[in-house]
């Protein structure tokens, strides 16, 4: 299905050219849409390479966890990560770049400094509603459309596992 390729990603319910999405779930369930990806595989790789230890910088510096016993604390700089939740955050990720890559690129037109170290700080903070991120960067249309395109992918909630492993819980 086709949609205008400016637009963010429209969650499942919502008509785009006279049909409904097709849809897939995220981690959270939330329904997506199955647009056309508007980068492709390399450009995605490449830009994970630069983004991926600055998305899980931000979730350390930005999030609280659940531990064993039930109590909330602040992500420790020392804790380790559960490979599959890495797994599972880079594929969200890469799948927020492969389909809204475009609203990247837009973004790089009002701010050419806007990097992969922005987006992914960005993406965390906006996917989890803390109040900032992609639509309070300046970069207009373009930011609020990324902005609606993360809350599409919902938020995340982080525990310990018994062995200490920061995982999704």
């Amino acid at each position: 299905m086709s949609t205008n390729s400016n637009q963010p990603r429209v969650p499942r319910g919502q008509a785009t050219g006279g049909q409904f999405a097709e849809t897939r779930r995220t981690h959270s369930g939330i329904l997506l849409d199955e647009d056309e990806p508007t980068w492709d595989q390399d450009q995605v790789e490449q830009y994970l390479d630069q983004a991926m230890d600055p998305y899980l910088g931000a979730v350390r510096r930005f999030s609280s966890l659940i531990t064993p016993n039930g109590d909330m604390e602040q992500v420790s700089p020392g804790a380790s990560w559960d490979e599959h939740a890495v797994n599972q955050m880079r594929e969200e990720f890469a799948d927020f770049l492969t389909y809204n890559g475009h609203l990247m690129d837009q973004a790089r037109q009002v701010d050419p400094g806007y990097g992969p170290e922005q987006v992914a700080e960005d993406f965390w903070l906006t996917r989890n509603r803390h109040g900032a991120g992609f639509w309070d960067r300046g970069l207009g249309q373009a930011g609020d459309d990324l902005a609606e395109a993360a809350h599409a992918h919902g938020s995340v909630d982080l525990m310990l596992d018994s062995q200490g492993r920061i995982v999704v819980a």
